[in-house]
């Protein structure tokens, strides 16, 4: 009888384990896929965040200078710059907002990751494994889609403000 329990729990252990390792690939994939993501998604709300403080340097810098005799045509002109320049900064302050939630879901994802790389290691998978695999895979490809709109949204506004600023700064400089 002792040989018998002994028997079944190295049959149920063996089991076990094979069971785990018909998600190996899918689980290791995720992992990594799930650690390049989430460096991309790092990235790109430096990149916005840096991107922030630079143009909000830059809109300290646009005044008419002292003495200027211009029109009032003119300095509503630059008044119309300077407030398109200012509404560029304000868009990128939405699109570091949208990351920072984002960021916020990821965290909570990357539990769920770190769960399924331990069950593997442990041998110890539990629930519908193959449906948390695609729900997270499908977060990876929603958040690689995310970072181009960030980053596309980051440049257009980048250059829009850039223009801008060049403009203002063309026309402050006409006498």
């Amino acid at each position: 009888m002792k040989n018998l329990v002994i028997l079944s729990t190295f049959v149920l252990f063996v089991f076990a384990c094979k069971n785990v390792d018909q998600f190996r690939a899918p689980i290791e994939t995720l992992a990594a896929d799930w650690a390049k993501t989430g460096t991309m998604v790092t990235d790109a709300a430096t990149e916005v965040n840096t991107l922030i403080s630079d143009l909000t340097s830059l809109q300290d810098s646009m005044t008419v200078p002292a003495g200027s005799k211009m029109s009032a045509d003119a300095t509503a002109m630059l008044d119309s710059l300077k407030n398109g320049y200012m509404a560029q900064v304000q868009g990128l302050g939405t699109v570091a907002g949208e990351i920072t939630g984002f960021t916020e879901k990821w965290t909570a994802m990357t539990a769920d990751v770190d769960a399924l790389s331990a069950g593997l290691k442990d041998g110890k998978l539990e629930g519908d494994v193959m449906a948390k695999v695609t729900e997270l895979t499908d977060a990876v490809k929603a958040a690689t889609t995310s970072v181009d709109g960030w980053k596309t949204a980051a440049a257009a506004a980048k250059e829009a403000a850039m223009s801008m600023y060049n403009m203002y700064k063309e026309k402050s400089m006409a006498k």
